[in-house]
């Protein structure tokens, strides 16, 4: 049920993004799809959950290591996104998508 309203709650958002810079800039926006990370799941499950699961026997354990280590990469997702603009003043655009193909 967490996940469901996350995504749903989500979704409004960059619905309403979109809708709100259409009216603003006068052209068409897509909203960005929210939805869950795979990659960053399996690497949370198989580098972090599953070793400490198998080492300590405890699935609360594997658990909260998890959440520490989700917050831990949000924070410093957060810190690094402030130099978004300075990467892309030498970085292209298209080459920072190249990783998506």
């Amino acid at each position: 049920p967490g996940v469901g309203l996350t995504l749903l709650i989500g979704n409004l958002i960059f619905s309403q993004m979109a809708v709100r810079m259409t009216r603003k800039y006068g052209r068409q926006y897509t909203a960005q799809p929210y939805g869950m990370n795979a990659p960053s799941l399996f690497a949370t499950v198989f580098n972090v959950m599953y070793p400490v699961y198998f080492s300590t026997g405890s699935f609360m354990t594997a658990y909260h290591v998890a959440l520490a280590a989700n917050f831990y990469v949000g924070v410093i997702s957060t810190f690094v996104g402030f130099f978004g603009p300075v990467v892309l003043k030498f970085v292209p655009p298209a080459a920072l998508l190249t990783p998506t193909a």
